[in-house]
């Protein structure tokens, strides 16, 4: 898995602040420490930021990154960044979000969930458990592509299930809090 090269990584978050990305950056830090060609491993948070994001990748290229992972909040604004330090050489890797664009002429390869296979388990437990209610779903930062797809999917996969009401159309905005 190390590879014999000398290699820089990297993880690119759109928004780095909550618990679950600092654990992912963490265990990316100590995935690293066992390979002896991973000479550095950087980070960039744009806190929330669109243009930070994509100046983050920017960045990170031109700090001679060989591989970096990001973490596309902003969906396909940040495809342009990416595409970029992909055409520069370096090997990226979205992940957790479907981006369009074409595996290894855009990007290396883009790792994520099966959000509708996600939905639909959340909605059958919600149907067979809670049978009765009111849903709300909260989840991350503004506009974010990950919440956005997850909350498209599961608002189709409670169709089946009429006494399930989501309270609202679109997710509740927490931040990843």
């Amino acid at each position: 898995m190390c590879g014999d090269k000398p290699a820089i990584v990297a993880l690119a978050d759109g928004f780095g602040g909550n618990t679950w990305r600092k654990t992912a950056l963490a265990e990316m830090k100590d995935e690293a420490s066992k390979c002896p060609n991973i000479t550095q491993v950087l980070y960039a948070d744009a806190a929330g930021d669109p243009a930070k994001a994509n100046s983050d990748i920017n960045s990170l290229v031109a700090q001679g990154v060989n591989i970096l992972v990001v973490y596309p909040d902003f969906g396909e604004a940040t495809l342009p960044a990416i595409r970029a330090a992909q055409e520069a050489g370096v090997t990226v890797i979205p992940y957790n979000s479907t981006l369009p664009g074409e595996a290894g002429v855009d990007y290396a390869a883009n790792v994520y969930q099966d959000l509708n296979g996600n939905a639909k388990l959340w909605a059958k437990w919600l149907g067979e458990n809670l049978k009765k209610g009111n849903v709300l779903y909260f989840s991350g930062i503004a506009g974010n592509s990950f919440s956005t797809a997850f909350m498209d999917n599961l608002k189709k996969e409670l169709v089946p299930y009429p006494d399930i009401k989501l309270l609202e159309d679109q997710f509740i905005v927490t931040n990843w809090s």
